[in-house]
């Protein structure tokens, strides 16, 4: 039996972000995906906006991934 995974940029990754723990399962959802060489559109909560998409949005900025993605 032979099993294999390949790691490949698939484009753009939507993901939505909860309302319950909003920095931890967002950061969860985004780190593989831009790991993996795709750009990721973040859509936080309506009602945690700031822990659940603007700071993390910053804090990969700082850590050096490209403005944007």
């Amino acid at each position: 039996m032979e099993s294999r995974y390949y790691r490949e940029a698939l484009g753009v990754i939507g993901i939505i972000s909860p309302w319950n723990f909003p920095l931890h399962l967002s950061v969860r959802s985004v780190a593989p995906a831009l790991a993996c060489g795709n750009g990721v559109v973040l859509k936080p909560a309506s009602d945690t906006p700031i822990t659940g998409g603007t700071l993390v949005a910053k804090i990969f900025e700082e850590a050096g991934v490209p403005a944007g993605l």
